[in-house]
């Protein structure tokens, strides 16, 4: 494993708020409104500078802003908070993954002026685009990202590949082209089956295949009683599998808009599960570097045992 003093990579949430509504986010149900508990929250400046010393800031190669539940748009001090890691460190990379479909035009020139590379998650065209990105438009996601990119900004067109907009790549990727974007970014992501809902729970759209067994309409009390916030046992009881850990690989470490320091972002999608235990005593809520780093080296032992845990089972065995 790796000390503090190698960190390499940092994986931050700035914000647990969105402005979309996408249906397979963990934020909403299918793309209706539900809480599963998540706290919605912004992650200030000052808070980020108690957690992460200004030496690891210093070493970074990359910082990579993507949240669990949220955009980064919707932090007021989202500029202020990117300006801080440039004065820092004026080498690395700064990646932002970001819906695109907020703010006005003098803070995506902002943006452009500090160095920072944006993947604006555009999932088709005019009549698709919509479809999975709710309360976000391709009209207004391209405006904003033609202001970024006149500004000077480095832009990528992200776009998640469905059956509904497949048959766009290629007019996608061509505009991007005319749009002066610096690369265009295809991704398959298993998201290409279930419910779209809307924010009074009717069913307006399907996703890829239709055989999920939902009801056109959903509540509250319907999902109480089928769904409950993911509660990931703390180790899995089958075979153990070759763990091929991404954080270890790249030296990296996960802050989310709570201010809490994980391992990586997997381990960060539940903060209430006690993902490892040391004799009796639960280490599951990190306010420091330091403290996860620890945290990391005790999961890294349970790699080659049969007590692994389900988070790195899922996300990480090959």
């Amino acid at each position: 494993m790796f000390e503090v003093s190698e960190i390499r990579h940092i994986h931050l949430e700035l914000s647990s708020l969105c402005n979309a509504r996408c249906p397979q986010c963990p934020r909403n149900f299918y793309g209706y409104p539900y809480n599963a508990g998540y706290k919605e929250v912004n992650l200030s400046l000052s808070h980020l500078q108690t957690i992460l010393p200004v030496q690891v800031v210093a070493q970074l190669d990359e910082v990579e802003i993507n949240g669990n539940y949220g955009d980064f748009v919707m932090n007021p001090e989202s500029i202020d908070i990117i300006s801080w890691f440039r004065t820092i460190n004026k080498k690395m990379k700064i990646i932002i993954s970001t819906n695109g479909g907020a703010r006005d035009r003098n803070f995506w020139q902002q943006l452009a002026k500090l160095d920072a590379r944006v993947c604006f998650c555009i999932d088709g065209l005019e009549d698709t685009h919509h479809l999975y990105r709710q309360d976000t438009t391709y009209q207004q996601v391209i405006k904003n990202a033609k202001i970024y990119i006149d500004a000077g900004g480095q832009a990528v067109w992200h776009m998640i590949e469905f059956d509904h907009n497949c048959h766009q790549i290629d007019e996608a990727k061509q505009r991007s082209k005319k749009l002066n974007f610096m690369h265009f970014a295809l991704r398959s992501t298993g998201r290409n089956s279930g419910p779209v809902y809307d924010r009074q729970g009717q069913q307006v759209f399907a996703l890829g295949n239709t055989n999920y067994n939902m009801p056109d309409t959903i509540d509250d009390a319907f999902i109480e009683n089928i769904y409950r916030p993911r509660r990931l046992k703390t180790y899995l009881s089958d075979t153990p599998k070759n763990i091929m850990c991404e954080a270890k690989e790249n030296k990296s470490i996960f802050i989310s808009s709570e201010g809490i320091v994980k391992p990586c972002c997997y381990l960060a999608l539940d903060n209430t599960v006690p993902y490892f235990y040391s004799g009796t005593k639960e280490l599951d809520y990190f306010e420091s570097v330091e403290k996860s780093v620890a945290l990391f080296k005790n999961i890294n032992e349970t790699f080659d045992t049969d007590k692994q845990l389900v988070a790195c089972q899922q996300f990480c065995s090959k």
